[in-house]
């Protein structure tokens, strides 16, 4: 099957907006996290649309998750070490190392070793440590459902259901979005942000919506007819209705309302028209550059923020925390990949 190397490069931008959202630079994260969180979904689908050997039932489910966790899980555990450091020298050097520390420390360092961070509406939790890693324990339950939504879109799918789905998944985002704004109730108040963006019952319906995009475009026409041009028109109007409905929701009154859900019309037009690669965005998105980042993106995804929160202790100008962060990343993750691939060769 054709390689979609312009999605790694979609992701790789996605990565750099994250990175300079969490150095203060930009605040585009919560577009890219979503993005992130589609483009899961559309590329598992057409990586794995083909195969006949995924098994589906609660046990083959699990496996299925912890195989593709277990890549990222020692990586995980690894950026937990210096934070919880500096997290206990800060409570000695604070006289704060008392009972209720270790407890409390216990227990968020338990949810994160775990990954069941992500469940906990406490923001101590789902942001401990280190804080991007929810997304990690998000991608577990989405994992867990993967087979169960391949298993559906072969047997029973067809374009028609696939878009109703999508449509349907859609609309649950944006309903719950309106009534977590809307409804008079003070947990759900105090919890809103956690369960538009972090609740990973929420974020399924991101990645079931990318399934059913993935599913659309392995069973769409794909003749090459069309001109470079063509598409390249496609690609600058997808990325034009991205930014314009955010912005137009944004100005309306609608961002804080519909959160994440706002972005996903123009995500999902973008990964549609750009897995074509047929237009001069795409091609770009294919240079060799944005390709090696998006390969590494798992990893410096979990690197990234240690770095960056580390460094900002010692340095005050955020550029200077960006450019040095993001050279330490990418030597991370490199060493990290060579390491495992190392490792998981020997044992072979």
């Amino acid at each position: 099957m054709q390689r979609l190397d312009n999605l790694q490069g979609l992701r790789a931008i996605a990565f750099v907006l994250i990175f300079l959202s969490h150095c203060g630079i930009g605040d585009l994260a919560r577009w890219a996290v979503t993005l992130f969180f589609v483009l899961s979904g559309f590329l598992m689908v057409y990586n794995y649309y083909s195969r006949d050997n995924i098994a589906c039932s609660i046990k083959q489910n699990i496996l299925f998750s912890y195989k593709k966790i277990n890549k990222l899980f020692p990586l995980h555990l690894i950026m937990l070490l210096p934070v919880l450091a500096l997290t206990l020298y800060s409570a000695l050097k604070g006289g704060t190392l008392g009972f209720d520390f270790i407890i409390n420390q216990s227990l968020v360092l338990l949810s994160n070793v775990f990954l069941v961070q992500s469940w906990i509406p406490v923001r101590a939790f789902y942001f401990g440590y280190n804080g991007v890693a929810w997304f990690l324990s998000v991608c577990a339950l989405l994992y867990f459902v993967f087979p169960f939504v391949l298993k559906n879109l072969k047997k029973k799918a067809s374009r028609k259901k696939a878009i109703f789905v999508m449509t349907g998944c859609f609309a649950l985002q944006c309903v719950f979005s309106v009534f977590v704004n809307v409804v008079n109730c003070e947990w759900i108040t105090a919890h809103k942000d956690y369960l538009v963006y972090i609740f990973p019952l929420y974020r399924v319906l991101d990645f079931v919506i990318g399934c059913n995009l993935g599913y659309l475009f392995l069973n769409c026409n794909h003749s090459k007819d069309d001109s470079k041009v063509k598409f390249t028109v496609f690609e600058l109007l997808a990325i034009l209705t991205s930014i314009v409905t955010s912005a137009a929701l944004g100005f309306a009154g609608w961002g804080d309302v519909l959160y994440s859900a706002k972005d996903l019309p123009g995500i999902v037009l973008m990964i549609f028209v750009f897995a074509f690669n047929r237009g001069f965005v795409s091609k770009l998105l294919s240079v060799n550059m944005f390709v090696w980042i998006g390969n590494l993106s798992a990893y410096t995804f979990l690197i990234h923020q240690v770095v960056i929160n580390l460094l900002q202790i010692v340095a005050g100008n955020k550029y200077i925390v960006a450019l040095v962060a993001f050279v330490i990343t990418l030597v991370g993750a490199v060493v990290y990949e060579r390491v495992d691939k190392a490792i998981r060769k020997r044992r072979v």
